[in-house]
């Protein structure tokens, strides 16, 4: 089985060298509207104390796992392609280097 990818399926912005990675359907079901606030000040801390790997929050007894990976190159604008086998998304890749892209001696 042969992973690929495949059309780019959107952008991610990085402004603090960190790029967070979650489960969409999960965060509207745990935190939702309801939660936004206290979320938004977990995803603060955790940046802020530059936390890589994953990070468990808990809203009303249930829990919400968030992954902080580092941006590697730093702050800016990256595409995002789904990667598929056998015409299943089975995860993402991010481009972080621009085409054409070459390391300077």
């Amino acid at each position: 089985m042969d992973r690929y990818p495949t059309y780019q399926r959107g952008e991610v912005g990085t402004d603090c060298g960190l790029l967070g990675i979650y489960d969409s359907a999960a965060f509207r079901k745990i935190v939702g509207r309801k939660h936004i606030k206290p979320y938004g000040d977990d995803v603060v801390a955790a940046t802020m104390d530059q936390i890589v790997g994953c990070v468990r929050l808990k809203y009303a007894g249930k829990t919400f796992e968030l992954a902080f990976l580092p941006s590697g190159l730093g702050d800016g604008t990256f595409a995002v392609y789904p990667l598929e086998c056998e015409a299943k998304t089975i995860g993402v890749e991010v481009e972080m280097l621009r085409p054409g892209f070459k390391v300077g001696r």
